[in-house]
């Protein structure tokens, strides 16, 4: 009778049961600012497919820091992978000759056959706002939740881990963005330069009437007042 083997392989990163306590707080910001985009009170509430791809989207990003955060604090450390080689691209290969199907679509078309039906267009791509802090304003929950990932950002552990692991970095940095959260120890983005306007023409000033007094004496006097 055969009995089935184990294989256990060495490279694998042996995962604690309980995650750290560092993604422990992470995985519930990312719960309140989930419960915050989903609610239908909220003050300026997105749409469901907007909801629906961001409630994912944060879903897989609590995920994969978690993941992180426990190969970084194992006791080997987080290994840096070899570098990527890029290789060049394959030369584009002759164009083939056109296949007698296609010279008799062509004879047919001229003939007048009717064209054949356009492919079914893409549906249009899903976009979010850029600029920074647009997921603070859609409720009073995802604020709270930016200041809570300002709060877990500015502990002294998270900020030895950032700086040893700039992978974690990298994946924090959108969702920082949406909430108006500095990443300590990076370096502020460069403003984009503004093309210079052109200059204004000067405002006819507009007249103004005085006091009443004023006005009764110009009456009085018998001349017009400007504007009537």
């Amino acid at each position: 009778m055969l009995r089935p083997r184990t294989i256990i392989s060495l490279y694998s990163p042996q995962y604690p049961t309980r995650p750290h306590p560092l993604a422990d707080r992470f995985g519930m910001i990312i719960g309140l600012l989930r419960k915050g985009m989903a609610d239908p009170r909220a003050r300026r509430p997105l749409d469901q497919p907007r909801v629906l791809l961001l409630w994912n989207r944060l879903g897989r990003l609590a995920q994969r820091v978690a993941a992180l955060i426990a190969l970084a604090t194992q006791p080997g450390g987080l290994v840096t992978p070899p570098p990527r080689v890029r290789r060049k691209p394959a030369p584009p290969a002759d164009r083939a000759a056109p296949s007698p199907d296609a010279a008799s679509l062509g004879a047919l078309a001229a003939q007048g056959a009717p064209p054949a039906p356009p492919p079914p267009s893409k549906p249009a791509r899903l976009c979010f706002p850029r600029r920074p802090g647009w997921l603070c304003a859609v409720s009073i929950d995802t604020v709270a939740a930016g200041s809570q990932l300002q709060y877990l950002l500015n502990d002294p552990e998270m900020v030895a881990l950032l700086a040893a692991t700039p992978a974690l970095v990298r994946l924090l940095r959108p969702l920082c963005r949406m909430l108006a959260v500095v990443v300590p120890g990076t370096p502020p983005a460069p403003e984009r330069p503004r093309a210079p306007r052109a200059p204004r023409p000067p405002r006819p000033r507009k007249w103004r009437p005085g006091r009443r007094v004023d006005l009764m004496a110009l009456v009085g006097m018998g001349r017009t007042i400007p504007g009537f």
